[in-house]
């Protein structure tokens, strides 16, 4: 039993490794049509990217997986959601889109509806079938072949269209057009609030500080034992060579008793190289629990890096914003007036 459980530890934990390149990331179980921009800002990964828009709405969106894009749009005035949307780079089956929409809504089923031509073209939805949620609506299009490629839920019943939304312009354009500089002005100050929140650190960065420390520990000089080398050997030398005699001995051969298929010794011999073969159950349970934190902590490093490359891009973004206004505000021509 012990020599099992000494077996099974090892690789369950090399299981565990495996799986954690997957930890972390935000679910669909994690949103719900009641989620807030504040609930977002606290619970929910900061590896994202934002938009302001021009309604003065903002935009994030994630990379959920290589065929998952996740959407989710705000009103910043009242801290509610407007949208969430999931988008599949390769369409997938509507019973996927389904589980999709319930992951979020915590419904126990969901009755589609095929939704009329007027009232698609009005939300800005393809070939789509909707769904009543509470006080809003559930979209899923599908492409020619009636397979899934977006999902969308409205908590409330939309106005219209976002699909086609522009980003927010920041441009000043002058103390005539006094409307547009309001908007203007409006747009920074989302977009700095955004640039801030993104890089407030919320509980799934917790680990970030714990890396950090385990970091400078790691610096610290450790003393390193030279191996002492071995004394050489001396041949003794007389003046008469003796004969030596060679004996023909039967050549002993190693007889592999290990039975067919059992494995169980080279793992052993891998954990000896190691030097965890003398290793309890219990300090494998330990072990197991400190490099899942260990993965853990470098997930949190991955997102901490996006975190100051999306950073960079903001900063850049808001340079660029500047250039655009000094542009504008020379080449203006100048209003003469009659004396």
């Amino acid at each position: 039993m012990m020599r099992v459980m000494k077996h099974f530890l090892p690789l369950s934990l090399l299981a565990s490794l495996c799986l954690m390149p997957f930890a972390g990331a935000v679910e669909l179980t994690d949103l719900s049509p009641t989620l807030t921009r504040t609930d977002a800002d606290a619970n929910l990964t900061k590896d994202y990217a934002y938009r302001v828009l021009s309604d003065l709405t903002v935009r994030r969106v994630w990379n959920l997986d290589d065929n998952r894009k996740l959407t989710i749009d705000f009103d910043p005035k009242k801290d509610k959601l407007i949208c969430i949307v999931v988008d599949y780079k390769k369409p997938v089956s509507s019973k996927e889109g389904t589980k999709a929409v319930l992951d979020i809504t915590k419904a126990p089923e969901a009755k589609w509806n095929k939704l009329s031509t007027d009232k698609a073209a009005k939300y800005g939805v393809e070939r789509a079938k909707a769904l009543k949620v509470d006080g809003g609506y559930a979209f899923m299009e599908s492409n020619t072949a009636g397979k899934c490629i977006r999902v969308s839920l409205y908590p409330q019943v939309p106005k219209g269209s976002r699909r086609h939304l522009q980003d927010v312009s920041t441009a000043d354009y002058g103390p005539t057009a006094m409307g547009n500089n309001s908007q203007a002005s409006a747009g920074k100050e989302l977009m700095q609030d955004e640039a801030k929140r993104l890089q407030t650190p919320n509980k799934t960065d917790l680990a970030k500080n714990v890396a950090e420390s385990d970091t400078m520990e790691d610096d610290e000089p450790v003393a390193v034992t030279e191996p002492t080398p071995e004394p050489e050997t001396v041949k003794e030398t007389t003046s008469e060579p003796k004969a030596v005699v060679k004996e023909d001995k039967p050549s002993k051969k190693k007889v592999n008793t290990q039975p067919q298929g059992d494995r169980g010794n080279d793992l052993d011999a891998l954990l000896a190289k190691l030097g965890l073969d003398g290793l309890t159950p219990m300090q494998w349970g330990i072990g197991g629990a400190a490099l899942i934190l260990l993965f853990t902590i470098i997930g949190m490093i991955r997102r901490s890096a996006e975190q100051k490359r999306l950073k960079a891009r903001a900063e850049a973004m808001a340079r660029t914003d500047v250039g655009a206004s000094l542009r504008a505000s020379v080449s203006r021509p100048k209003l003469r007036t009659k004396r």
